[in-house]
């Protein structure tokens, strides 16, 4: 007989078997409000960045203004409403909408991991793992758009699963894409990264539906994901009345075509844009291992290899997945890391699978050694859920802005600064700060801000403002204006007049010359930060020539507490711009350090030169009392990149002031902060060194580093400034900046333990060098040798000389001998027939940018020096070259032709032609 045929089965949708269950719907809420409440806690109070896009949106957002491209009118009209919100400020409800978007990103992640069956806590893991993760909480905490862009990522593969879970159903499928092709239609409203979804969203329905699917539901999901566009005629129509801030939306059919499209933006997809430094793969696989740790990656690694097992999701999350990181890798802006956001919500989707496959596959081998134990497999999932929770408490601190007070104090104290009826002109980051509190706050209504970016734009306006008698304010110092106009702080902004004849001044003399004509302070506090405002008035009754740096300065008992070292008047007017008998208004605001425990300081003002350091004079202001700073947050507030690293004995390393990459020449010094918080029982001194090293090995310096921590603060906070310099023979590469402990150094990263922690990637551009003799057009031998060493260091092969009318330009040609461990200068003297000195040069050689601490033994060194000649003389008749040290004392050299003491080589002069 024959065998009765198995009626086939439909192909298994990616959850046939799951429905959502009341223990889900409570999970997913429960994430959601629980990320929303540690966002929400997290984010910032007011504006917390001047010049990114965070400020734009504010403005935008509260205004109904034009954002920058691609318009963002879903995120701008959403924002609208939020600042309607009576119970918090325009700009807090906007960072509160980031706040809601990202809880909603970690919660449809929930949804999306048992989605795909897997078990409620590994499908918790992998959306705790992204919630917690650094990028995506720091755009949860201030105003941006990515929070609402993964959002959309999540929901929309949410509903492509769950329109994929009717596969058997077709009827129903149709009915479920529907929705999918409105949020999708949505989410292109808002960012054009939701492009990417397409390919995989086509590819996944039509494996799916395949032909069941009739032109007419493609036509009609193709409506309901075109509909949503019409959003986006919100621009033309608030075209009408406005622009964009910074003016460059056009209000016709091609601006809005551009705007839209962000067509301006594609240079990044063009190759290395300038001013970004490269990136290789290791910085790509430490932003991974930074967002999730070695653990979640190999989980979602297996998580990659299960699903490509099931054909319909990894067409749908595996090509989404391929596209999105294609493009944030080709992507190349300086803020790269949030391009990545999509790519780490898929990876916490990928987490959520292979923690489920490693449960099952634990609770098969568990079973097979004891069935009673084949339960053990659901503790895996557990185990990652708590590794996954691990970093929360060292993030906090981390990602907390709710105390970023900063920014907005800055604001509103240009807005008080200003007179009513006066101009401000700042740059359009600074402008729109204060245009925020203008209109959310009703400050200074009368004052007009002017944006100008560009310094000779800004130096223009300035001008034709004053001379129209307008009362102009720069918010920051401009080259050039001092020469012109008299310059004075008025509190954080700097006014700009007409000069005026100045007067003999009377008051204290602090330094030769310059007069201390009166001041005054006010003590104030601002969330929790004590501050004191230092007004002074100077006076140079003849001018000074000699430029002068100011330290404000406050201390107890012989320490100084807080301290402010600039040029006057906001580091925009030198001192000898000052006009003889000029008062010149000057102001520095002292902030009390973070733990400082209030009471009297002692005010005081030092006056120095900033070529040497040596000090011209002091003043003491008098004793202020101030009450104590716990404020939080120090490593922002000190502008630190926040770290997580602990030394054995428990001294955390809050922040390093180095960005992760720097570009650096050679010989630079780079200035380092360190931020340390010490626990009670840390040790009084640790032993530290930094080291430079080169990719792929090989030490390139040491500098050993004191850590003492005897007098830290009592909050337990110690500040570290420190000079890294570059050694001057380091050749261009990608170099190392590392910390370096005698113990053991834990830290959230890989590796967890290590004895080196990596402070910055330094991209180091050394001196092009020439190791083939040059052709002097006259040769010479004469060879310079170290006192100190008494051994030759460098030998002069020759010079020519080329008169030009009222100059004679004196290249010198250089051999290294050996590799000196100091610079020196060369000096050049013109010396007419009777031995006087017409002229001279005294530089570095090459100007500088070759001095002799980077030589190479070997090298040639090409040196190029300008005599200026006096109008009359008859020219050189006889040049005398040599090398001296910082203090003074000339090389001896050896050579045919020398001066009588034997430091100087007597060159053949020239006459102009």
């Amino acid at each position: 007989m024959r065998k009765a045929r198995r009626p086939t089965r439909p192909r298994a949708s990616p959850a046939a078997n799951w429905r959502p269950a009341g223990a889900d719907v409570a999970a997913t809420v429960g994430l959601g409000m629980a990320f929303l409440l540690l966002y929400g806690l997290t984010a910032a109070p007011s504006v917390a960045t001047v010049f990114d896009d965070s400020l734009e949106f504010q403005v935008v957002a509260y205004t109904l203004g034009i954002a920058h491209p691609t318009g963002y009118p879903l995120y701008t009209l959403l924002g609208w409403l939020v600042t309607r919100l009576p119970w918090a400020e325009p700009a807090q409800g906007v960072n509160l909408l980031s706040a809601l978007f990202g809880a909603v990103t970690v919660a449809g992640l929930y949804g999306v991991g048992r989605q795909l069956t897997c078990g409620r806590l590994a499908a918790a893991a992998g959306a705790v793992a992204v919630g917690v993760s650094p990028v995506l909480w720091s755009q949860s905490t201030i105003a941006e758009v990515y929070t609402l862009h993964t959002a959309f990522v999540v929901v929309v593969l949410w509903l492509a699963l769950w329109a994929g879970e009717a596969q058997s159903r077709w009827r129903t499928g149709v009915r479920r894409a529907y929705p999918l092709a409105v949020v999708f239609g949505l989410s292109l409203t808002h960012h054009r990264m939701s492009f990417l979804l397409l390919p995989a969203l086509l590819a996944y329905l039509w494996w799916a539906f395949g032909r069941r699917f009739r032109v007419r539901h493609w036509r009609r999901l193709a409506g309901l994901a075109l509909a949503p566009l019409l959003l986006y005629a919100y621009l033309p129509l608030r075209g009408m009345f406005t622009s964009s801030l910074d003016g460059t939306y056009v209000n016709s059919p091609a601006g809005f075509l551009n705007h839209v499209t962000g067509a301006g933006y594609n240079v990044f997809l063009a190759g290395q844009a300038p001013g970004i430094p490269p990136r290789d793969a290791s910085a790509y696989l430490e932003l991974f291992l930074d967002q999730f740790g070695p653990l979640a990656l190999a989980l979602a690694l297996l998580g990659l290899a299960v699903l490509l097992r099931r054909r319909g999701p990894v067409l749908l999350l595996g090509l989404t997945l391929a596209l999105n990181l294609a493009f944030a890798l080709s992507y190349r802006v300086a803020d790269y890391e949030v391009f990545f956001l999509p790519s780490f919500v898929l990876t916490g989707i990928l987490l959520a699978q292979g923690t489920d496959a490693l449960r099952r596959w634990a609770g098969r081998v568990l079973g097979r050694l004891r069935p009673g134990l084949a339960a053990g497999g659901h503790l895996l999932p557990g185990l990652v859920l708590l590794i996954a929770l691990a970093p929360l408490p060292y993030r906090w601190p981390e990602q907390d802005r709710s105390q970023a007070w900063s920014v907005a104090r800055l604001g509103r104290a240009w807005l008080s600064s200003a007179e009513p009826g006066s101009v401000v002109v700042g740059i359009l980051g600074e402008t729109t700060l204060m245009r925020y509190f203008q209109v959310s706050e009703g400050l200074a209504p009368g004052t007009e801000l002017v944006a100008a970016d560009d310094e000779r734009v800004r130096l223009d306006t300035v001008s034709w403002l004053v001379s129209r008698g307008r009362t102009t304010y720069l918010t920051r110092p401009l080259p050039g204006v001092g020469r012109t106009f008299a310059l004075d702080a008025a509190g954080e902004l700097i006014r700009v007049s007409r000069p005026q004849s100045g007067e003999q001044g009377t008051g204290t003399e602090v330094a030769p010359g310059l007069r201390l004509v009166g001041w005054q302070w006010t003590v104030g506090e601002h969330r929790g930060r004590a501050n004191l405002s230092l007004h002074l008035r100077w006076n140079a009754p003849h001018g000074l020539s000699e430029p002068l740096k100011i330290s404000a300065r406050a201390s107890r008992d012989g320490q100084v507490v807080a301290a402010l070292d600039a040029e006057p008047v906001h580091n925009a007017y030198p001192t000898p711009l000052w006009r003889p008998g000029e008062v010149v208004e000057d102001y520095y605001l002292l902030e009390m350090p973070v733990g400082d425990p209030g009471g009297t300081v002692d005010v005081s003002v030092v006056v120095y030169s900033p070529e040497t350091g040596a000090q011209r004079g002091q003043a003491g202001l008098g004793s202020a009392q101030v009450p104590p700073s716990p404020g939080e947050r120090p490593a922002a507030e000190w502008g630190l990149r926040p770290a997580a690293t602990w030394l054995s004995d428990g001294t955390r390393l809050v922040g390093v002031s180095l960005a992760p990459r720097t570009q650096a020449r050679v010989g630079e010094t780079l200035p380092l902060g360190l931020l340390w918080r010490s626990r009670p029982w840390s040790r009084d001194s640790t032993s530290l060194m930094l080291r430079l090293t080169r990719r792929g090995g090989g030490t390139a310096a040491e500098l050993p580093v004191a850590l003492e921590l005897g007098g830290t603060r009592p909050s337990g906070l110690l500040r570290q400034d420190l000079a890294v310099t570059l050694p001057a023979r380091l050749e261009s590469g990608t170099y190392r900046l590392l910390l370096e402990s005698e113990g053991i150094l834990l830290r959230w990263g890989w590796p967890p333990l290590t004895r080196q922690l990596e402070l910055s990637v330094l991209e180091v551009q050394g001196r092009t060098r020439l190791y083939e003799r040059p052709r002097p057009g006259i040769g010479l031998a004469a060879t310079f040798r170290d006192r100190a060493t008494d051994q030759d260091q460098a030998r002069l092969i020759g010079y020519d000389l080329q008169p030009e009318g009222g100059r004679l330009r004196v290249i010198l040609y250089w051999q290294a001998l050996g590799e000196p461990d100091r610079s020196y200068k060369v000096f050049v003297h013109c010396l007419d027939a009777g031995g006087e000195i017409l002229a001279q040069s005294d530089q570095e050689p090459d100007g500088g940018r070759a001095p002799t601490d980077s030589w190479i033994r070997g090298e040639y060194i090409i040196d190029h020096h300008q005599l200026d000649l006096p109008e009359g003389s008859e020219g050189c008749v006889q040049l005398l070259v040599g090398l001296y040290t910082a203090d003074g004392v000339r090389m001896p050299a050896t050579a045919d032709t020398l001066v009588l003491g034997g430091d100087a080589v007597v060159l053949t002069g020239s006459r102009p032609k």
